[in-house]
């Protein structure tokens, strides 16, 4: 009895959405920073999620980002010739799955292309930053579960971002209304 007790608390603390706070998103910004004179609010576009979308995986706790096709590639196109070249077999992959049929984890790129892999936190904080994004906060969509749609109640239509700074150097932090952790990149590393 005592190994299933135990069992139940940690297997209830990994499983999400089955037990009481499992699936509560860590909170990335405090009030303090939320209302400091530098935070800014970006509205999300609506829609994103309207056609099979590009996407990625951020944990722990789960949360899935979603971009446009269009969108993530416009920003790939806006980049010099000479960062283009280094991730062209990837583009050309891009490209080629185009239309998308469903959505696509952007994970299936970075596996084949280091390069890409190391920016694609860059690339979604820069879609994030023109509002260019998706946030769903519950991805596992299941009849009889309160996230049972995409674009449900827990997912934010507008988002705040955040500079942050420390002896060992900067960035910034993207947080829902509330204070949730969506997204955070380090822009210098101070040595």
């Amino acid at each position: 009895m005592r190994v299933l007790t135990s069992c139940l608390v940690l297997c209830g603390a990994l499983w999400p959405g089955n037990f009481a706070g499992a699936d509560v998103p860590v909170v990335y910004c405090t009030d303090r920073e939320l209302r400091a004179k530098d935070t800014t609010t970006i509205q999300l576009e609506a829609g994103i999620r309207d056609k099979p979308a590009f996407y990625l995986r951020e944990s722990p706790p789960e949360r899935v980002l979603f971009f446009r096709p269009e969108d993530l590639l416009g920003l790939l196109h806006g980049w010099d010739a000479n960062q283009q070249q280094e991730i062209k077999v990837t583009l050309d992959q891009m490209r080629a799955d185009l239309p998308l049929k469903e959505d696509t984890d952007l994970f299936k790129y970075a596996l084949r292309d280091a390069r890409f892999g190391a920016a694609i936190e860059y690339l979604a904080a820069e879609l994030l930053e023109s509002g260019k994004a998706a946030i769903d906060f519950h991805p596992l969509h299941m009849p009889g579960n309160e996230a049972v749609q995409p674009n449900d109640k827990f997912d934010p239509s507008n988002i705040k971002r955040v500079f942050w700074k420390t002896r060992g150097g900067d960035g910034r932090k993207y947080c829902d209304p509330r204070g949730y952790g969506v997204l955070s990149v380090v822009d210098t590393i101070i040595d």
